[in-house]
């Protein structure tokens, strides 16, 4: 049963001890259901949402003596390639990270870059790093808006983030683009000798999730993860909506072995929009125009006010932060008013930038200076 009161946790991260009012059952219950009920809350709501459910996961964990330190030196066991996207995210369940130590990278559309530097180094680093035979699978998804959008004449008229993100998306069908992320990491690994197993899936809203490659065991694990997620769900998954958007990165020293929506008690879809920070060996600039495009596309679309960055590392999130705030400060001055909008909606506070240190002693995550 949840626990109903309020608590005190006490953190030390590095040499500063940290302390935090924790909001109880009936305190959150308010904000869960504007979230619910896909309105807008504020930053503060959405980080005290995101803190209540981290609780909840960090009791399960302790529950059942779960030490991410030896989870995290596990290695790579496959390496998934998943739309950012706030419906998609609750095909990946912690028993399923648990099981085959997952290595996730979000980003909308499921698309990567060989032109990014930073987006080319991570995928280079995280197919060289890779078994034998380690499973490589792009995840694409029905109603995905990033391939939609992909079109030309969409693509024209997109801020120039989104639409250099765009231009990595094969538009107008959702398994031809899962299908042609999948051909560019078979390139790629092959121009660099890693002998591992890609193929494309994508799941189908309409018709409960059905891969189309290969079923095995851990896309039928993702099938009956959604499914489960679906139960009592009130919304529908025709729209999208994302109170915050988290990033996370794939070159973390430990890896963290859950993905965001684990790490933050959440199980049911169109909740938190997800993006993968690049930047090898997490060194500034973490954001290229695939993450900044993801970033700027929930920010546009999905009602998201709060960019929750999480890292066990102190100077990685203060450079992830000092980056993101000279870009968002920077887009009041754009052409562009949808962006020039978000600018000034982070100049008012209306959209904040809230860095959070991950303790892997106790799996918690809790906001930082």
């Amino acid at each position: 049963m949840r626990n109903k009161n309020p608590s005190r946790r006490s953190y030390t991260f590095g040499k500063k001890p940290y302390t935090e009012s924790r909001v109880g059952f009936f305190e959150i219950s308010p904000i869960a259901e504007r979230i619910r009920g896909m309105q807008r809350v504020s930053p503060n709501q959405s980080t005290s949402y995101l803190l209540y459910g981290n609780d909840l996961f960090a009791d399960i964990l302790r529950h059942e003596g779960v030490r991410l330190s030896k989870l995290s030196g596990k290695g790579i066991g496959e390496i998934l390639l998943v739309c950012a996207d706030a419906r998609a995210g609750m095909v990946l369940d912690a028993r399923l990270q648990i099981r085959s130590s997952s290595t996730v990278v979000f980003s909308a559309g499921n698309t990567f870059s060989e032109q990014e530097p930073s987006s080319n180094a991570t995928f280079q680093s995280l197919l060289l790093n890779a078994r034998k035979k380690t499973p490589v699978k792009v995840v694409g998804h029905s109603h995905c808006g990033a391939v939609h959008h992909a079109d030309g004449k969409g693509n024209l008229g997109q801020p120039r983030d989104i639409r250099l993100l765009l231009d990595t998306v094969t538009p107008y069908s959702v398994e031809e683009n899962a299908n042609v992320q999948a051909r560019r990491l078979i390139e790629m690994a092959t121009s660099l000798g890693a002998r591992v197993s890609i193929s494309a899936h994508v799941f189908d809203w309409d018709s409960s999730t059905k891969p189309i490659a290969v079923v095995d065991e851990t896309t039928s694990l993702m099938s009956r993860s959604f499914r489960y997620s679906m139960r009592g769900y009130r919304g529908t998954l025709n729209t999208q909506y994302a109170h915050a958007v988290i990033v996370t990165s794939v070159n973390d020293d430990p890896h963290i072995p859950f993905t965001p929506r684990e790490l933050f008690g959440i199980t049911q879809p169109n909740d938190v929009f997800c993006v993968t920070a690049n930047g090898l060996n997490n060194i500034a600039p973490g954001f290229d125009s695939i993450s900044k495009g993801s970033i700027l596309y929930t920010l546009m679309n999905n009602q998201t006010s709060n960019i929750v960055l999480v890292h066990s590392d102190q100077a990685v999130l203060n450079a992830w932060k000092q980056e993101l705030h000279t870009w968002l400060t920077n887009l009041t001055s754009s052409t562009d008013p949808r962006e020039q909008e978000i600018g000034s909606k982070y100049s008012k506070g209306e959209i904040a930038i809230t860095p959070m240190a991950f303790e892997f002693s106790t799996g918690r995550a809790f906001p930082i200076e």
